[in-house]
């Protein structure tokens, strides 16, 4: 408008985020080393191939986190949708920085990390306990886009970089929870599961023409 070159939000985004993302890494590799630059690299690498996805396949990529790579656990709704000719996946996004945690939910506001302990620097075996969290109930409509009204709302836990497992107590029951499962307030999924959903609701999609 009045002969000035609009800039897209994508635009701005991609010109704020590269930096900021450069600047994270950075610091994340002179703080606290390799493990925690390996875990926002594997973050934003997720975000960007949802992204190509949803573009190479006509899918609509809405945010609603300003950068989800930094969305956490405790965030209190979802951080992006995905919406397919049938479906608006509504996904929170989170992530483990150690990859042979555990997360044991017990509840829509706690959960449950379990660490690993030597009792002596000469012992070889390690004890087992938990670290109790909190959290908000997530919630799945937050800034619902118009055009996902009529479509089926699908809420979604996708953790990347996954733990090795995820429990979530049922009464006096623990059971493990595998990908695309429900876990009570969603489903879950690591970013291979997640995938392969994608590529189902491309499939489903094509069936109806």
């Amino acid at each position: 408008m009045n002969g000035q070159p609009s800039v897209s939000w994508d635009a701005i985004e991609l010109i704020v985020g590269v930096p900021l993302l450069v600047i994270v890494v950075i610091t994340a590799f002179v703080l606290w080393g390799r493990i925690l630059g390996r875990f926002f690299r594997y973050r934003f690498l997720t975000i960007r191939r949802v992204k190509r996805f949803c573009k190479e396949n006509g899918f609509t990529y809405v945010r609603v986190s300003r950068f989800p790579m930094f969305a956490r656990l405790k965030g209190k709704h979802c951080d992006f949708y995905v919406l397919t000719d049938r479906t608006a996946l509504s996904v929170k996004y989170g992530g483990t920085v150690n990859p042979d945690s555990w997360l044991r939910f017990k509840s829509p506001t706690s959960y449950e990390v379990r660490r690993l302990y030597r009792p002596s620097r000469y012992s070889t075996e390690r004890v087992e306990y938990y670290v109790p969290e909190t959290k908000k109930p997530y919630r799945f409509d937050h800034r619902l886009p118009d055009r996902a009204y009529r479509k089926t709302l699908v809420p979604v836990l996708l953790l990347s970089p996954a733990p090795a497992r995820v429990d979530v107590v049922e009464g006096d029951d623990v059971r493990s929870v595998p990908d695309g499962e429900s876990m009570g307030e969603c489903l879950f999924y690591r970013p291979e599961g997640f995938f392969r959903r994608l590529e189902e609701e491309k499939a489903n999609g094509a069936k109806r023409f």
